[in-house]
């Protein structure tokens, strides 16, 4: 959890992968948040950004399966987005094709999801673009609340409350990734 009861116009980062890191990157079976409110600012936040805020395109391939990206951050003039490849001029060198799918996005506005190289999108206009997320859905945080989600997002407990109806959204929307055989609790996938 990022973010909670933070009013500074801070960035937040859920997973950030800089131009410096070697490639391949998987990001897989991950559970992020973002909350707080802005008290006045511009600085977005991102659920996964690949880029360092210069502008500079990052070549390094990902892969970005099976997570659930909660960004329900707002206030200010700031764009909250899930994923993002940041650069001034769009290179998709490394995030191909299904790069991404399998998720689950939730944020706090339905006309800005993704950032893909200098262009906001929807989600619609995301899978078209990148072609990418086919298999993955996306809600806005006030039909799909995180209180009835996670047991404590303010305190970093992202367990799933499995007795709230709004929890079957998400209930074996993943696919198998045979290299991760239990979830950071101990349970098996």
């Amino acid at each position: 959890s990022l973010g909670v009861s933070q009013t500074t116009n801070t960035q937040f980062n859920g997973i950030m992968l800089p131009i410096t890191n070697a490639g391949p990157f998987n990001a897989v079976y991950n559970s992020i948040y973002i909350g707080g409110t802005i008290a006045a600012g511009d600085i977005p936040s991102f659920g996964f950004l690949r880029g360092d805020n210069t502008g500079t395109a990052n070549q390094i391939a990902v892969n970005i399966a099976n997570n659930f990206f909660y960004n329900e951050r707002t206030g200010g003039t700031a764009k909250q987005y899930v994923l993002a490849n940041q650069c001034t001029v769009l290179d998709a060198t490394g995030w191909g094709a299904n790069a991404s799918n399998y998720n689950m996005f939730v944020t706090p506005n339905s006309t800005v999801v993704n950032l893909w190289g200098p262009t906001d999108y929807n989600f619609a206009g995301w899978k078209a673009n990148t072609s990418c997320d086919n298999n993955s859905i996306n809600y806005l945080n006030t039909d799909l609340p995180s209180a009835n989600i996670f047991t404590a997002a303010s305190t970093g407990d992202l367990s799933i409350k499995t007795n709230e109806t709004v929890c079957w959204i998400i209930n074996g929307k993943g696919y198998p990734i045979t290299a991760v055989n239990n979830d950071y609790a101990g349970n098996t996938r």
